[in-house]
């Protein structure tokens, strides 16, 4: 009896390990590109500690690890600086709307190329921007946004990137910048668009790519709508104004950070949604228990009670 009780942990352990472990040898490496929403401390380190001037984010635009950095740890990988070519201000041109001198999307991803004429195979490559194109760029029209995405993209599979993740946008005007203001209405639509021509523009890539590329689009937009719309089952009380500009003491209960960006707490649910989406065969959605999936996979034990007292006497599933 015990050596069969032994046989069905260990199956259930090799199945239900933490999807972290698991995907562990997914990806070598995360290679990223976009603007504030993933950089990890560039624009800081160009502008000398003058971009972002925040005290508690160590360079990044939020009070914390950003979504990015929480990807990297659930796949097992390091965050690695030298790998993430992301610039607050990136426009998806050449622009950037907070230091001209900086970079746009196109130099990073021109940058990138040039050095590796020949791209990790097995790497994860990270594409989100946008957002200042429409908010500090002055575009009111996606075609050239979408255009200069498309020039990213193919540049990236055109030095052998596979698997490239493509972020859309939140409604732009439900930021605490933009919500109650004139330009909120328009400023929705011109999202919907957005992501709507990203939708289309992956679909046209991928028919037009070598088969081996993988795009992988991420629907950040769902994500944030529904914070907005159901605060409470993110633990959030607060969606509309930035916790800095409020001097709030519990950043964990606010969505946005400043008026633009996400706190950590925020980021790391992004971080969730972008790990939930590379499992194969899984909905993009914050995992069930590990253990009720057992229960339901093998029906290996009778309750929860019993399962958890004698896992505790034969060690931990990871050991």
């Amino acid at each position: 009896m015990k050596k069969q009780f032994l046989t069905t942990v260990i199956v259930i352990c090799s199945f239900l390990l933490p999807l972290k472990a698991r995907a562990a040898s997914l990806f070598s490496e995360l290679y990223i590109f976009g603007d504030s929403l993933s950089d990890t401390g560039n624009a800081f380190n160009a502008t000398g500690g003058a971009a972002p001037p925040y005290p508690d984010g160590n360079g990044r635009f939020s009070n914390g690890q950003i979504w990015v950095e929480y990807l990297a740890q659930e796949l097992g990988l390091t965050p690695n600086q030298s790998t993430n070519f992301a610039f607050g201000g990136s426009t998806t041109g050449t622009n950037n709307t907070i230091v001209p001198a900086l970079p746009g999307l196109e130099q990073q991803i021109n940058g990138f190329t040039a050095a590796n004429p020949v791209a990790d195979p097995d790497g994860l490559y990270i594409v989100w921007a946008g957002s200042n194109d429409y908010l500090g760029g002055g575009i009111t029209n996606p075609s050239e946004p979408l255009t200069n995405l498309a020039n990213a993209l193919t540049a990236l599979a055109g030095v052998g990137a596979q698997n490239i993740m493509v972020v859309n946008l939140p409604d732009l005007g439900n930021l605490p910048v933009t919500v109650n203001t004139p330009n909120s209405a328009a400023l929705n639509t011109l999202t919907g668009f957005h992501n709507d021509g990203l939708t289309q523009t992956l679909n046209n890539l991928s028919q037009n790519l070598t088969p081996n590329v993988n795009f992988i689009p991420l629907d950040l937009n769902s994500l944030v709508s529904d914070a907005i719309n159901n605060p409470a089952n993110f633990g959030f009380t607060n969606v509309t104004e930035g916790c800095l500009l409020v001097g709030c003491t519990n950043p964990d209960e606010y969505l946005f950070w400043d008026t633009i960006h996400p706190t950590t707490v925020a980021h790391q649910f992004i971080g969730e949604l972008a790990f939930n989406t590379l499992q194969p065969n899984s909905p993009a959605s914050v995992p069930e228990p590990t253990f009720a999936l057992g229960i339901l996979a093998f029906g290996a034990l009778a309750t929860k009670e019993m399962f958890k007292r004698k896992l505790s006497t034969s060690g931990d599933c990871q050991r």
